[in-house]
């Protein structure tokens, strides 16, 4: 259903079909017309308390959501009561820029945009060809933006990213975050240095089914994300086909990934054998670990051929964004107390956005929100505007 009055209306059609149905049994079964009269009656006034009482619920959400002054947005031909102003943000902010997006919205139609690899979604891009198909589509359009689900809006996320690395490794190395809507993250190209830091990887064999991959950066402070580059296959065991097993699967558990947020949504498949795959291991104070295995545990093996990084990146440990609840209140920049944000905030000394660098005078939170005292140009640090952090030391 569509929801709205096209959901009253059905609702209320099968209540008066169900009570139909009901009166014309009871009419059968019963002889005597007295009681053939009360239920003809009880019938009739419940289906007027339910006509009534659904037409009244109807009118008075369409009262209150008048009384939430509604934005009208010509391309949509229609108001929004909700997400409409960060629609019309977005459309200002980007003007006539090209955008990319991992999940088509409001924002392609607002701003007379199509989602130019043809797949709306990127959880629809399955198979190798469609992915390179997807990939060459991206790198080739020269897109100003890049719009992507925001942490908030959006639980699957991190699962998002991890499933799809295949774009976001290309998203990392060009694009830094601008700014945010209720919903998503709008990215912007940027030319951007590769990262310098020295790591190493090691893979340790925790049984036939499982390997541990674990990347160690000579900097114990680095924090953000490699790119590593594998070799693997499963294989079924001898006597698999004594229990009648017909399919198996390669499952990441992405350990250090899940140390940032209590979501379950962050483990994901990989295909079963692949002589060149990217994932990638999310590196807190220089050390990442994820584990690898093969399904069903006990009558499948996996081999790791080879694991090597390809890349590193800190993009995702380096830009932060205000509250969208607090903001900022005098000299006070507020930010959610997350895990991520206390990491990317952990040895912060300066914030900056464009050419606007201002110092951290004090740092401090309580169970909601991390509390930045900026002393000048605060207002330019405002939700939703990204910003960098500058650590001690850089």
């Amino acid at each position: 259903m569509s929801g709205g009055t096209i959901r009253e209306v059905v609702g209320l059609s099968v209540f008066v079909f169900v009570f139909t149905y009901l009166f014309i049994g009871a009419r059968k079964i019963c002889r005597s017309k007295i009681v053939k009269n009360i239920s003809k009656t009880a019938i009739i006034l419940i289906c007027g308390i339910i006509v009534v009482g659904r037409t009244t619920n109807t009118v008075m959400a369409i009262n209150n959501r008048q009384n939430e002054n509604p934005i009208y947005i010509e391309e949509l031909g229609g108001y929004f009561t909700e997400l409409g102003d960060s629609i019309v943000d977005a459309k200002n902010r980007i003007g006539d820029s090209k955008i990319f997006s991992t999940y088509a919205t409001a924002i392609e139609t607002a701003t007379n945009q199509f989602q130019p690899s043809g797949i709306d979604y990127i959880i629809h891009v399955l198979g190798n060809k469609q992915r390179e198909e997807y990939i060459e589509n991206f790198k080739k359009g020269e897109f100003d933006y890049v719009v992507t689900t925001d942490k908030d809006y959006h639980r699957w996320r991190y699962w998002i990213k991890n499933a799809n690395w295949f774009f976001y490794k290309e998203l990392y190395k060009d694009y830094i975050p601008e700014f945010s809507t209720e919903y998503n993250v709008f990215w912007k190209k940027q030319a951007k240095e590769k990262v310098s830091e020295n790591a190493n990887i090691k893979i340790e064999t925790k049984d036939l089914s499982t390997k541990k991959i674990r990347v160690e950066t000579e900097n114990p402070n680095f924090d953000g994300v490699a790119s590593v580059k594998i070799s693997y296959k499963s294989h079924f065991k001898k006597d698999f086909w004594k229990k009648l097993i017909i399919n198996r699967y390669v499952f990441v558990n992405d350990i250090s990934g899940k140390s940032l947020t209590e979501s379950t949504h962050v483990d994901y498949n990989i295909p079963n054998k692949s002589e060149e795959y990217y994932i990638p291991i999310t590196i807190i104070n220089g050390v990442g670990e994820l584990e690898i295995s093969s399904y069903p545990f006990d009558d499948t093996t996996f081999e790791l051929d080879n694991a090597e990084i390809s890349e590193l990146f800190d993009v995702n440990f380096k830009y932060c964004v205000a509250s969208r609840n607090h903001n900022i209140f005098g000299n006070t920049l507020y930010i959610d107390n997350s895990k991520e944000n206390q990491i990317i905030l952990e040895d912060a000394e300066a914030i900056k956005i464009g050419d606007i660098q201002e110092e951290i005078s004090e740092i401090s939170k309580d169970d909601n929100f991390i509390k930045l005292r900026i002393d000048k140009n605060i207002e330019n640090f405002a939700y939703p505007n990204y910003f960098e952090v500058i650590n001690k030391g850089e």
